[in-house]
């Protein structure tokens, strides 16, 4: 999922990884599990505040992930509970096994995992990683199988609360350790109206366990992510479709398999200078991140990965994305041949350039209040709505050193940047900045027209869009 752009975390449950390490946290204990989740999601929405979140967990980790979206919907955008259920096959032996134990010793280790391996993948090269990863665990005291069962038991109960998030739940049809029928009465107990059922052929018990899945599992996971979490979270946009609702993306856009997407050259470029972003941000080295960052807008416009580096390059130091104000952007605007363009007027108005793109999270309520704006000063200022993502307006991008987006840039009759705004603030920030605008002492050049506008000078709608 990283390979797509997605931001990816993972954490270790108590008792399991990294936790035998520790002292305190070597015994399986789900309720620290909850709460460590809980913490997980908190921090991941900190790092990234503009995206959704999916929360995805396989067989124990399903129950956990579906548990733990249940008690926190506000934190979760999205549910991808794989193998939830607790009914297990071929069981009879081991709950008697663990009954009598925990009469007798229930702290006595019970050697498991090798038969639960044996159930659950046939795949030799994944029991070999299994078998010598100094991190698996094979054994439990038979307090611990009973607690699995308990905490398996509230999948129901938890089901029935998942009212507001979207749910996927992956099944195998001939999965040797849980009973298809288990996962599919879980899937009818969810509430949710927005859910979905998916059941594979084979009978691997894993289905995202490093070795057993593929690009198509990626490819049919990251699709249901696209259309049941991306386009509904609000304030994020479905990054395939404008604000609108209409496809943008063609079937090679780099949220898919085809020229442009993931293993394409274009794609693989943009990962890779979004990488060196991040990268140089760690090092302190904002002005080589701003310069990688932009360029991933120019290779996948559109995509996460050009979200990602957007909203990178606004936590990036005011001053790093800044564009050129002063007497200087005069020769900027001369130079870009604006007259070739039909309805340019004559600089007799200030202008307002706005630099955007259809899936900036804020261009919604930025073209809204643009509309607004312009029944009040359009008849005294020049209204400019740049898309970035049109390959004619790079070099219009690059002259003003356009980085994040949305920027506006405010010019006055002489056509020079006296003042701009990065990221959107709101209607009353861009109000504020055109009216310092009016109320600088006009000046005048004998020059061509340079800014593009309406030429029928109408107040009810955006002057003009390139």
């Amino acid at each position: 999922m990283s390979g797509l752009g997605i931001p990816t975390y993972a954490i270790d449950v108590r008792g399991f990884g990294c936790w035998q390490n520790t002292k305190e946290c070597s015994r399986v204990d789900f309720k620290a599990a909850l709460a460590d989740v809980k913490s997980a999601l908190e921090a991941v929405h900190r790092a990234h505040p503009h995206l959704p979140v999916v929360l995805l967990g396989e067989s124990m980790g399903g129950a956990i992930a579906l548990q733990a979206a249940a008690a926190n919907q506000e934190l979760v955008d999205g549910l991808i509970a794989s193998v939830p259920a607790g009914t297990r096959r071929g069981q009879a032996m081991t709950v008697f096994q663990v009954a009598t134990t925990l009469v007798v010793a229930p702290n006595r280790i019970l050697n498991v995992g090798p038969g639960l391996v044996k159930q659950a993948t046939g795949n030799a090269s994944v029991t070999s990683s299994w078998e010598f990863d100094p991190l698996s665990r094979m054994g439990f005291s038979a307090k611990e199988l009973t607690a699995f069962d308990s905490f398996a038991k509230n999948n129901e109960l938890s089901a029935q609360k998942l009212d507001d998030v979207p749910v996927l739940i992956v099944q195998r049809q001939g999965d040797r350790v849980i009973k298809a029928a288990g996962s599919i009465e879980l899937y009818n107990q969810v509430k949710t109206t927005d859910k979905d059922l998916m059941i594979l052929n084979g009978r691997e018990h894993l289905i995202f366990e490093e070795g057993e899945f593929d690009d198509h599992i990626i490819g049919i996971i990251s699709s249901w992510i696209d259309n049941h979490v991306a386009d509904k979270k609000n304030g994020v946009p479905n990054y395939n479709s404008d604000p609108s609702g209409t496809k943008i993306q063609p079937a090679d856009s780099p949220l898919t398999q085809g020229g442009s997407g993931p293993g394409s050259t274009s794609f693989e470029e943009a990962l890779g200078h979004l990488c060196l972003g991040r990268g140089f941000i760690c090092l302190n080295e904002p002005i080589k991140a701003r310069d990688e960052l932009s360029q991933v807008f120019k290779t996948a416009g559109g995509s996460r990965l050009a979200v990602e580096a957007d909203n990178l390059l606004l936590s990036l130091p005011a001053a790093t994305v800044a564009p050129p104000t002063g007497p200087m952007t005069r020769v900027l605007a001369e130079n870009l041949k604006f007259a070739s363009y039909t309805g340019a007027m004559a600089n007799d108005k200030p202008s307002v350039l706005v630099f955007y793109a259809p899936w900036v999270d804020t261009y919604k309520a930025l073209t809204a209040d643009v509309e607004k704006l312009l029944k009040t000063y359009g008849d005294r200022v020049n209204f400019v709505m740049i898309d970035a993502d049109e390959p004619q307006n790079r070099e219009l991008i690059d002259k003003y050193g356009i980085r994040p987006l949305p920027s506006v840039l405010f010019l006055n009759v002489a056509n020079e940047v006296i003042s701009y705004s990065v990221g959107y603030s709101g209607s009353a920030a861009l109000a504020q900045g055109i009216e310092q605008l009016l109320q600088l002492k006009s000046t005048s050049l004998s020059t061509s027209p340079t800014i593009p506008t309406n030429s029928a000078n109408s107040t009810s709608s955006i002057s003009r869009r390139f």
